[in-house]
């Protein structure tokens, strides 16, 4: 059984081990890495799907289900796994649209300034 890493006293060690973990798994093809994996005795796991995302910009179970660690990996975690994604493909989705929103509501701030300023009192 492996340590269990208490989150609110994070030290220098642990970084380390989440660091390793990070560049394994970014070199690597699973969807997660876990510390017994690299020789760590602790409780730590670091999941990601970044690679094949930027790539594909798309992910879903069917996906998930491809990585050969996905049985490893807790339910909840792969749950939230594919809610972040699902909530970072809805950004990049309407996100111009967002910004043009935003710019013309600026847009209409400064005119609405600019005709303030022209008013006598």
């Amino acid at each position: 059984q492996c340590d269990e890493v208490n989150i609110k006293n994070i030290n220098e060690d642990i970084i380390d081990i989440i660091e390793d973990l990070k560049s394994t798994l970014e070199y690597g093809t699973g969807l997660g890495i876990a510390a017994p994996q690299i020789g760590a005795d602790k409780r730590i796991i670091v999941v990601g799907a970044k690679k094949y995302f930027d790539e594909h910009h798309t992910l879903n179970k069917k996906v998930l289900k491809s990585f050969p660690s996905y049985n490893s990996i807790d339910w909840y975690y792969r749950k939230n796994i594919l809610r972040n994604y699902k909530a970072i493909i809805c950004v990049r989705k309407y996100q111009p649209m967002i910004m043009e929103m935003v710019r013309q509501k600026d847009a209409w701030s400064q005119k609405d300034i600019n005709e303030f300023r022209k008013k006598e009192f």
